[in-house]
């Protein structure tokens, strides 16, 4: 993975085609999703009886450090015009062990504008497709 201006750690990376580097959070989490079946009928005595069915996942945090005005552009324009179609996201686990990759579409962007404080952007990307988990 491309080196960032961030901590080493727990982090996770946005990136476009090319994987050119965007931005970074160290605050997120990463949320895995799994929806279910449910079976039960009269067979089962009425006694629950579920089969695993969708899987997804997405990442929200905030703290989103954009790395330059053009990264921002991108990221602008990947909401309002919808291109690219999709963001890379690189998670890297705070024991670096363990990484996962996977393409997602930016759902939402907070900017905020707080009285004698630091912003901090928000974000909240929902995955596209499979997210590959390697733990090594």
């Amino acid at each position: 993975m491309t080196a960032t201006a961030g901590k080493s750690g727990m982090l996770c990376t946005l990136a476009f085609q090319g994987g050119h580097l965007v931005a970074e959070s160290q605050n997120f989490s990463l949320k895995l999703g799994q929806e279910i079946i449910d079976l039960t009928n009269r067979d089962s005595n009425y006694w629950r009886q579920i089969i695993a069915s969708k899987r997804a996942w997405s990442i929200s945090g905030d703290g989103l450090y954009i790395y330059n005005d053009i990264a921002l552009k991108v990221l602008v324009a990947h909401w309002e015009q919808r291109l690219p179609a999709t963001i890379d996201v690189y998670f890297t686990f705070a024991d670096g062990t363990k990484a996962a990759v996977g393409d997602a579409i930016l759902t939402d962007l907070t900017f905020p504008n707080p009285h004698d404080a630091a912003a901090t952007i928000s974000f909240t990307l929902e995955g596209t497709e499979a997210l590959a988990i390697s733990i090594s």
